[in-house]
């Protein structure tokens, strides 16, 4: 039981590093056109349905301009990290 936990853990992290990457993208902005622009964009494409979930399960917070969904998504991933350690 414990190989499917494992790449389940496995993508996961990936996909918290991912929302990492996005977070810090969005206070850095990269200019339109660049390539950055284009990470940007498909990181846009991979983390947003995730993090549209996150922003309704959680209070609305306005405070600079951190994106406190991407925190509360990499939080609850990595949560749900420890419990699957724990449990299996």
């Amino acid at each position: 039981m414990r190989g499917p936990v494992l790449y389940i853990s496995l993508f996961l992290i990936i996909y918290m590093m991912l929302l990492f990457a996005r977070g810090i993208m969005d206070r850095v902005r990269p200019r339109p056109g660049s390539g950055g622009d284009k990470v940007y964009g498909v990181l846009r494409a991979i983390t947003e349905p995730y993090l549209i979930v996150v922003r309704r399960i959680t209070p609305p917070l306005k405070h600079g301009t951190v994106d406190w969904a991407v925190v509360f998504g990499v939080t609850i991933l990595a949560v749900v990290i420890m419990v699957l350690d724990w449990l299996f």
